[in-house]
């Protein structure tokens, strides 16, 4: 996708007014809890993308690598003292080698693109440049609140965001196992292995494996 003018400032304000909702996120228990999913993820990875980064998810990942539409979130990481390397770009067409990265964390940006078809794209971009990866987004039919976001344009529930998902993406996500999970804005944050729990924010992963043997 052409990063437009206007795209690009559509994002650098919601960049900000995340930055500036969440000025207590390190402490913040909603973000903590999506964080700690994405966080237990990446664990034990070397090569880390955080896709439509924003200003401080990159920190919690210890990601290696961050891209956004706007380059303010790269200059907010900086601020912050991340250290890693930051590209703008489009979450659709990935400037990085085939499966350069052992994990990408692709966190509440889908909610954000304009159409199925730049959906689609990003799905096999990340499947394209990563090993595993994980999505999530907000349940519309549970976080009402999320469905006030003027940056927010699409919304689904766990069935609709694997609906979403390219063929052979899902054909290649096969391989390692491709789960699809949800987890809750209170209580203990789950793990990506344990079974699904009340719809909220449903998420997405491919998982490292073998394909078996015939």
């Amino acid at each position: 996708m052409k990063l437009t003018e206007k795209y690009v400032a559509e994002q650098t304000d919601c960049v900000q007014r995340n930055l500036e909702g969440y000025k207590n996120y390190k402490t913040n228990v909603c973000t903590q809890m999506r964080i700690g999913v994405t966080k237990q993820f990446c664990e034990g990875k070397e090569k880390i993308l955080s896709v439509g980064c924003g200003a401080f998810e990159p920190i919690f990942l210890k990601a290696t690598h961050a891209l956004d539409a706007t380059p303010v979130s790269g200059e907010l990481l900086k601020q912050q003292g991340w250290q890693g390397e930051f590209r703008q770009g489009s979450c659709d067409e990935l400037p990085y080698p085939d499966k350069f990265f052992d994990v990408a964390v692709c966190s509440e940006v889908l909610e954000h693109l304009p159409d199925d078809e730049m959906i689609a794209r990003t799905f096999r971009e990340v499947d394209r440049v990563a090993k595993t990866w994980i999505f999530t987004t907000p349940d519309e039919s549970k976080c009402r609140y999320w469905t006030q976001d003027k940056s927010h344009l699409q919304f689904w529930n766990r069935e609709q965001l694997l609906q979403k998902v390219p063929k052979e993406v899902a054909a290649s996500a096969s391989v390692g196992g491709l789960s699809i999970f949800t987890f809750v804005w209170k209580g203990q944050t789950p793990s990506y292995l344990q079974s699904p729990m009340s719809l909220r924010a449903p998420a997405l992963c491919k998982r490292e494996g073998q394909r078996p043997s015939a």
